[in-house]
């Protein structure tokens, strides 16, 4: 017999087969909708629970109610525990049928007893599951928050770590959407504590770039003016008539042009410098210190730098 997806149609045949003492039948409804999106379907498992117990009284009347003294059980109960009169207690959150004196042996009432017991297990952890919904979500909410603050500078300068992280966000939200809270509340914190650790590890590899970079701009600002100084000399001692000789085979010309250009990305590089932006300084005096190179082999020269290394 084929069955609606739907959690009430699934419900009412499971009822319909519990009323005619189908028990087992009934418990094949219920554990076949709880696949998918009703994996965890508070009302399929409610039902599965109260099969499982023998078919004794619904878990909702378990749960949300206490009645004490004589009255009419309903059709299904009825018919399994019989048309005496009943007293049901609710007591600690187990729901207990006493036998009146003498109408039960102890094997049957400890039967009774675990059936209700079973019941009262099964609604606990539906309750914890439900329980577990709202730290859940906000664990993800710390996590995506901690994540868009830290995202701009870990993008430069921690690119893998917070790939990481959204990764393991990306896994978090699979298991909301599946309804395994548990999953989230467990491994949800060690992902925050690594999201908020963004922002820290990304300043402190910045830190780290920026003192390596003052430390070659250093180098290179205390480098580059003389070595200029000393390639402009030298196009000025191979212009002169005396040096005609000794300029042969160079081409004067190209070489002022190169000098001209570098003297000017060296105002540039300390420009830059001076307004900050770190990164274009010395990567503007790394290009002035190989032109100044290339204009020097050009020149049959050799620069103070490498003279004094020497």
């Amino acid at each position: 017999m084929e069955i609606s997806g739907n959690v009430d149609a699934r419900r009412r045949l499971a009822e319909e087969l519990f009323d005619r003492g189908q028990y087992d039948a009934a418990i094949e409804v219920y554990q076949g909708g709880l696949k998918g999106i009703f994996e965890h379907d508070p009302t399929l498992l409610l039902g599965a629970a109260r099969e499982l117990g023998g078919g004794e009284p619904r878990a909702e009347e378990i749960l949300g109610r206490r009645e004490v003294g004589p009255g009419a059980l309903s059709p299904g109960a009825g018919r399994v525990a019989g048309a005496r009169e009943t007293r049901i207690e609710l007591e600690s959150g187990a729901c207990i049928a006493r036998p009146p004196p003498g109408e039960e042996i102890p094997m049957q009432f400890a039967h009774r007893v675990a059936r209700y017991a079973l019941i009262s297990a099964a609604a606990i952890i539906l309750v914890a599951c439900a329980s577990q919904k709202e730290p859940a979500q906000r664990l993800m909410n710390n996590i995506e928050t901690a994540v868009a603050a830290a995202s701009s500078e870990a993008a430069k300068y921690i690119p893998d770590r917070l790939a990481d992280v959204q990764r393991k966000l990306i896994a978090l939200k699979a298991s909301f959407a599946k309804q395994d809270y548990a999953a989230v509340v467990t491994g949800g914190p060690a992902v925050l504590n690594e999201a908020q650790g963004l922002a820290t590890a990304a300043a402190a590899k910045k830190d780290e770039i920026l003192k390596a970079r003052n430390d070659e701009w250093a180098a290179l600002s205390a480098a580059l003016p003389p070595d200029l100084i000393a390639v402009q000399n030298r196009v000025d001692l191979l212009s002169k008539k005396s040096s005609k000789k000794a300029a042969a085979g160079i081409d004067l010309a190209a070489a002022k042009d190169g000098l001209s250009e570098a003297n000017s990305l060296w105002s540039k590089a300390q420009a830059a410098f001076a307004a900050g932006t770190m990164e274009e300084a010395v990567n503007t005096a790394k290009d002035v210190k190989a032109r100044v190179e290339a204009l020097a082999n050009a020149l049959k020269m050799d620069l103070p730098a490498a003279a004094a290394a020497q």
